[in-house]
């Protein structure tokens, strides 16, 4: 099962449960209180090194989601057997509308 580490009022994470909603994945989320700083401390540094928020977990392998090299490269390692990228030329291109549209 996927996991999204999340905070519920962060823009960042939003997108990650943007892309989950849209791509149909199902997945698990756990709230992560950036107020208190809890990204930053030991058990979630076990979970993600990177200290950020939102991350995703699948198959025992963390995935950071980084906004700059946008979900869909950064996920595919994570999550192989979904097609987060889109198969073919026209579905990549809808889905980085879809990255675009939301800020991506």
């Amino acid at each position: 099962m996927i996991t999204l580490y999340d905070c519920a009022t962060a823009p960042s994470p939003r997108r990650a449960r943007i892309l989950l909603a849209e791509k149909g994945i199902a997945h698990d989320t756990v709230q992560v209180d950036l107020r208190s700083g809890e990204q930053l401390g030991d058990a979630y540094r076990q979970i993600n090194p990177q200290c950020t928020v939102p991350a995703l977990r699948a198959a025992g392998r963390w995935c950071a989601v980084d906004r700059q090299r946008g979900h869909h490269r950064v996920c595919r390692g994570a999550l192989p057997a979904a097609c987060v990228a889109g198969r073919d030329t026209c579905r990549k291109g809808r889905d980085r509308q879809l990255e675009l549209a939301h800020g991506v």
